[in-house]
């Protein structure tokens, strides 16, 4: 009796403390740049807890795939241990880069990348440059994991990789050219301790990624900062100190180099461009967490979206489509 009696109480506070992290995930959940990811844990474990019940998000709840293989494509860099056969297991109606980047351990039917540098953003630019004239409609540009609290930054039950993508609005994604695929704004909103934008992408670092683009840093800062076009005449920013810029533009955008981008999107620039953006990865001195966290800020910058990508907690809900799994989402789009 003792035990039995043992096993009801630990049931008892199991089922508390689930419905706690519950609350806490659905009603203290990050808005405005919190301090700590600790209710991104919460989420996770809420999940969790609701897939061992076998309450929702079962594998075998999936869409249904027809055979056909959609003009879209994931692009991921990932190392030689990360197993990423649950791309093709279950979302096979994507076409697959994936970027193994450890060149002394290659991986059968991986693509491989000229030099482990620069963290993703050199799978991201070597997809590009190598496939300029036959890009796919849409390209997710993704991390290699599927779940887990590793994913703490992929919005969607248990960071579930294969919950998120078939959720998206890939239409949304054409109309707009460019969505991040995070949908909190944390890290990466303006203000707080976990803006961090200014203390790793600095006037130096944005001056060399741009001076040898069709875009020069001043030019790239001014148009950044507008929401209109801004004549780019060359003369006024070439080969002089007009051309630079002393201070970086105020950022805001959702972490973590996770986005969608469309062909429309990417074709803007020519090939020479993402060669040089490149290239600064494959010259520069910075470790590689400065390098590729830079371009972590600048992605939607490059595709041609304004330096404050989003201001409010609804426009980040608007971004990336409504959830199949969060019915709320509907009326913030």
């Amino acid at each position: 009796m003792a035990l039995i009696a043992r096993h009801k109480r630990l049931v008892l506070v199991l089922i508390t403390a689930g419905i706690l992290l519950y609350f806490l995930a659905e009603n203290l959940g990050p808005k405005y740049c919190p301090a700590a990811d600790c209710l991104d844990t919460a989420v996770y474990f809420k999940d969790r807890i609701l897939q061992s019940l076998r309450i929702a998000y079962k594998d075998d709840e999936l869409p249904a795939w027809n055979g056909t293989v959609g003009d879209k494509i994931i692009v991921m860099a990932h190392t030689s241990s990360e197993d990423v056969s649950w791309v093709e297991q279950y979302l096979p109606d994507w076409q697959r880069a994936l970027y193994n980047v450890e060149l002394d351990r290659p991986t059968q039917g991986c693509l491989a990348v000229p030099k482990n540098k620069g963290n993703e953003a050199m799978a991201y630019l070597t997809y590009i440059i190598d496939h300029y004239d036959a890009l796919p409609s849409i390209m997710l540009f993704i991390h290699a994991h599927r779940d887990g609290l590793k994913g703490w930054h992929t919005d969607a039950p248990l960071h579930d990789h294969v919950y998120e993508i078939p959720a998206l609005r890939l239409s949304h994604i054409e109309d707009q050219g460019y969505v991040n695929l995070r949908c909190k704004l944390n890290p990466g909103c303006i203000d707080g301790p976990l803006s961090g934008a200014k203390t790793v992408l600095t006037p130096t670092i944005w001056n060399e990624i741009f001076s040898n683009s069709s875009t020069p840093p001043r030019w790239m800062a001014l148009q950044a900062q507008s929401y209109e076009p801004i004549p780019l005449d060359l003369s006024m920013f070439r080969d002089n100190d007009e051309g630079k810029i002393d201070s970086v533009p105020e950022i805001g955008v959702p972490c973590c180099a996770q986005f969608g981008v469309s062909r429309s999107a990417v074709l803007e620039r020519g090939r020479e461009d993402y060669i040089a953006f490149r290239q600064w990865i494959l010259d520069t001195e910075l470790p590689d967490a400065t390098s590729g966290t830079a371009f972590e800020y600048l992605w939607h910058i490059i595709f041609g979206v304004p330096v404050v990508l989003l201001r409010t907690f609804v426009n980040v809900l608007s971004m990336g489509g409504v959830s199949t799994w969060d019915a709320s989402w509907v009326t913030a789009v």
